[in-house]
This record gives C-alpha cells, structure tokens and sequence, in this order.
C-alpha cells in the first residue's frame, strides 16, 4: 500500500472513523461498521462471531491496537481473545482500505483449547434500507452465477447459500461486489429476531452444530469489498453543529397502540410507592405468563389478580400448554373461574415450541370464555419473528397475534439497540402478509434475551441500561416505530423491580416517557420527520387541542434541533435523567423553536394547537 499515514494509538475501546477513496467508515471495537459512499449505506458492518454450543456470543479483549490513517486509505491491527469456560479462542484482524475503495478484513485465529462451537467467523450485515426489495448477484462456490433479489417480505429461510461473492447496485453506474475465502458463506434474513440487516456468515448451518474444534485448530478467512464502475461519490461530510430539523406533522394522526407491562420473574407484590406511580402510566393490561405444568400456577395467578385489581386494569394471560392442552385446561379452568380474574386477552402457545398450532385457540375458548366473557384470544409466538415467521398460524381463530421483542440477539452495544428499532416496520409489513387485517402486537419487548425457563442467574442479571437515560430514549424509539408500524398493542418490560420502570421508591428514566405517553390517552399519535432519525426523533401525540411532542437525541453526544410544526407558544420540560451532561433547553427561532439536547437527553413541549 502507498501513500503517507498518520499512526495512532488508540484505546481497546476506540471508534474510529477511517477513509478508503470514496467510502466513509468507521472501526469499533474489532469491526468495521458503516461503510457509506456518499449518502449511501454500502455495508452495515464486517466482524467476527464467536458462538457458542447455545448461540450465545462470546465477546473478545482486544490488544495491541494499532491504526494507520491517511486521507483516502487505512491499515488497522489488533489481537482478540474470547474466553468463556472451555471455550478459548485468539485471532488477529489485519484490516486496510485504499484510495479505489477497496476493504479488506483478513483473519488469522487458532483454539487455545477444545471446545464445542456453533460458528467461528467473518460475518457481513447488509442495509435492510439499501437492500431490501433490490436485485442483486450471487456466486456460488461451484463458480454458478445465480441472479436474485435481497428479500423485500422477511425471508423466513435463507435467501442465498453457497455464496463465494455477492454484487450489489450502491448507486446507478456503481457496484458493490464482496468476495469471500476461508469457508462457505450463507446469508440470513436477520429481520427474523428483529435486527435491521441481512447477515452473509460462514459456515453453512446443514452442518452438524455444535460441532468440537480441537485446540491448535486454526482459522484463516478474509473478505474484500470492491467498487466496480466509474461513479465515485464523495464521502457525505456531516456538521455536527448544525442543528437538526424535526418536524411534527400535526395532519398525520395515527391510533395509538394499548400499552401494558409484565409482571415481574420473580412473584413478589408490589410496594405502595410502586403502585402509586404505575396508576400515574393510563395502563392497559398486565401481563403474566403461565406455565400450567409447573407448580405453583394457582399462587402466582391469584397474586397477579391482587395487582392488576389495585391498579385497576386487566390481566394479559400468557398460557403454556403442554400436549395435553385438553388435560390442562379441564384443570386450569376451575381455578380461573373460582378467582375471577379480569382477562383483557389471553395469549396460547403450545409449551414446548412456544407457538401457537392451529386449532389451539379454537380448542381453548369453551373453557376459557367463562372465566371473563370480555376476553379476547390471541396466539402467535413467544419467541422471536422468526418462529412466527416459520409457523405462520392461521388468523381465521385469532383475535390478535403476536411475537416478542428484543434488540440483542447478536450484539449488544448502544447503537444496535437503536439501529434494530427500525426493523419494527418490516415485521408488521411481512405479518400482514400471512395474518391479513388481523391486529399485531409486540409482546413482550425486553432488553435483553428471555431464557425459555428463567434461571437465577437470568432474575440476578439485569440489563443496568433499564435503569439508564439510555432506556429512556431506547423506549421512546421503540413507541415511536411500532406505533408508526401499526401494532395494535405493546407489552413492555416488567412493571418493577430491575427491568421495570419503578423499583421501589425510584422510577427509572423510562417510566417518565411512558407516563408522558399515558397522560395522552385517548388522544392520537402523530407523524415526526426527522432530517437525521439515526441521531434525533420524535414521539408526538394530539388529545382535542393539546398537542405533546418527546424530542429525544438517541445518541451520546449533545445535539442542536429546530422542531418545527408547533403552534407558538409552547412549553418545554425536560424529562427523565441525563446520564452525561447539562439540562435539556428550549427557545422560540423563526423556525419553530430551538432545543438543545444533552447526551440521551429528552424534552417533553406541549403546545395547544
């Protein structure tokens, strides 16, 4: 490689940004991500997966960081090592991009012991936004060239195996093409577990998994991408101190979706304190999940029936039936009736998959109807999209369906969680495909992966940004898209305790965006543009004349805004807690008004229109 280069030292924990030619991109923590030509998203990101026999990813240390930057090309190094029981496994990344645009992302690894593994390797995220619906060409590892399309519906298998290199259209006279070595590649369509990416990863899943590496076992694998054509955007340049411009639409009413909160892991009753603040959130429905061949079914029930009659709503009833549903409910029924619960819904599944067969809630209904002859029933899956997606129940005997919700199925970091709110609107848009007018609901949304049996260890393990001003913007992004998505209903979280909103006398972060929201009910919401919905949104709604806008910075940097489409005259409170820096402010522009939001930072404006 020539050219000059500028070597700096950086942090393990570093993100930097980097040129190759026209691409514009950053290193993060051992992967490439947000490889842009112009204004255009050409990859989501390049890493490496370690998985583990349970598909847990094992995440790395990095050492020895070295990186190399000149202005239109880069070399980076490093080391990385995941350990987790036996597990143990090293490799080294020597990552470089030059001035015609080309990336490079080698791997060199080797097991330090022997262990089981589901997959070890390169693995590339596709933009759901560029991609989907696009034509795209694919060469097999046989040397067949195969022309498709990137998925526009969530593609409930695989869309593409064999893959030796993929090509893309980027923009008209440009082509993306990557090419790959070291293993077969497949790609999946990640939409399935509510990721905003297609992913292309090595090792084809026909292969027996988990599958034992011997130590000393090594790993080499590269991946390039190339520009192929004459057009060469310019990397987009972004001022960050130019203030960003968020509109409220207040013509573009939307229904807003019911909202409720589970009941906590673990059984406990909940605090006067608690309560008194859960009142305060307008809620819809508390959620329990019933697994009827565990013990203690009749206890947890008649706790939950004491909670939701003080707060004065309705239970969400998730039942788990076995293969004897019959048995089940000719004992459940009984029960249910003697404690006369309120059942806003009930949600069916069958035990051992956690979806709904068809013929369940047909079968259920006799019994289940006289417990409280309002309720509804629904079905789906407790799992993720993807099991929905791959059993498709039949919606002639539902009343709702639904599937679960959480942002870290493959990573963890802060801007994941926000990247995959955006995969909300292709879920709903691939349901109605199968289900039809049926009504969709997210139950329940987590932070975090719910093991199929919580352990100890899960209840002790909380994810701390539940209780950060993250969570707060997180939820916030999360209402805003499914709202725009369509769903009928959202389950959230847990209503206290360390993934609730309250927990003992302190009400995290979150429970001010849901009250803000509860204050409005009744009301619609209404349509936010943003002019950068990666750095700022809006959640919005309209009761009669009052109208109530959360402007909300998902990032961790201070930003400027101009919200515009408000009456004159309105107010600003700032909400939640600001982990990083000064208050949120508001003043009056020719545009509309002029927020400054501090890192995560929420302002709650209400005007009467």
């Amino acid at each position: 490689m020539t050219g000059s280069f500028s070597a700096v030292a950086f942090s393990t924990a570093a993100r930097v940004s980097l040129r190759a030619g026209p691409l514009a991109l950053e290193f993060d923590d051992g992967a490439l991500r947000w490889i842009r030509c112009g204004n255009r998203e050409v990859l989501r990101g390049i890493y490496v997966a370690i998985r583990d026999p349970r598909w847990a990813t094992v995440p790395g240390t990095l050492t020895g960081l070295a990186v190399e930057s000149g202005p239109d090309r880069f070399r980076v190094r490093f080391r990385s090592s995941h350990r987790d029981g036996p597990l143990h496994f090293e490799w080294e990344g020597v990552l470089d991009g030059d001035s015609a645009g080309t990336v490079r992302f080698v791997v060199e690894g080797e097991a330090r012991s022997t262990f089981l593994k589901n997959r070890i390797g390169l693995c590339v995220l596709h933009p759901v936004a560029e991609c989907a619906g696009q034509p795209c060409e694919v060469e097999r590892a046989d040397g067949e060239l195969v022309r498709g399309v990137f998925p526009r519906f969530v593609s409930p298998q695989q869309p593409f195996l064999g893959i030796r290199a993929i090509r893309h259209q980027v923009v008209p006279g440009l082509t993306a093409e990557l090419r790959f070595l070291g293993d077969v590649f497949e790609m999946e369509d990640q939409r399935n577990w509510s990721d905003a990416s297609f992913k292309t990863y090595s090792t084809p899943l026909a292969l027996p998994y988990p599958a034992e590496i011997r130590a000393g076992t090594r790993v080499q694998q590269s991946v390039t991408l190339s520009l192929l054509g004459e057009s060469r955007p310019r990397p987009a340049l972004v001022d960050g101190a130019e203030p960003v411009r968020l509109r409220i639409e207040l013509d573009h009413a939307l229904p807003l979706p019911r909202l409720g909160l589970g009941a906590p892991t673990v059984g406990r009753g909940f605090t006067g304190e608690e309560r008194s603040r859960l009142r305060t959130l307008a809620l819809d429905h508390l959620r329990v999940d019933l697994h009827l061949n565990a013990p203690g079914v009749e206890a947890g029930l008649a706790g939950v029936i004491r909670e939701s009659r003080t707060l004065e709503i309705p239970l969400e009833i998730a039942l788990f039936l076995s293969d004897d549903a019959e048995s089940d409910l000719q004992a459940f029924a009984p029960v249910a009736r003697r404690l006369e619960p309120r059942v806003a819904i009930w949600r069916l599944f069958r035990a051992a998959t956690a979806t709904t067969s068809d013929g369940l809630v047909s079968q259920a209904r006799p019994s289940l109807l006289p417990v409280d002859p309002r309720a509804h029933f629904g079905g789906g899956t407790d799992l993720n999209f993807a099991e929905l997606n791959r059993s498709r129940p039949s919606a002639a005997e539902l009343d709702q369906v639904s599937f679960s919700v959480n942002p870290q199925v493959h990573a963890f970091d802060d801007a994941t969680l926000i990247e995959n709110l955006t995969s909300l609107r292709s879920l709903a848009e691939c349901a109605r495909a199968f289900v039809g007018s049926c009504p969709l609901a997210l139950s329940p949304v987590t932070l975090r992966p719910r093991p199929r049996t919580p352990s100890p260890a899960f209840v002790a393990d909380a994810d701390p940004r539940y209780a950060s001003a993250f969570g707060a913007v997180w939820t916030a992004g999360l209402l805003a898209a499914a709202t725009e998505a369509g769903f009928a209903s959202l389950t959230l979280f847990e209503a206290v305790g360390p993934r609730g909103v309250v927990e003992g006398e302190r009400a995290h972060p979150l429970f001010h965006v849901l009250q803000a929201w509860g204050a409005m009910k009744g009301g619609t919401a209404l349509h936010g543009v943003s002019a950068a919905p990666d750095r700022v949104q809006a959640l919005a709604f309209r009761r009669g004349r009052d109208v109530r806008a959360l402007a909300f910075n998902l990032g961790p940097e201070a930003v400027q805004v101009h919200l515009g489409g408000l009456p004159l005259g309105a107010q600003a409170t700032s909400i939640g807690l600001d982990d990083h820096g000064p208050a949120e402010t508001m003043a009056p522009s020719s545009e509309g008004y002029r927020l400054s939001l501090g890192p995560h930072g929420i302002v709650c404006v209400d005007a009467r229109a």
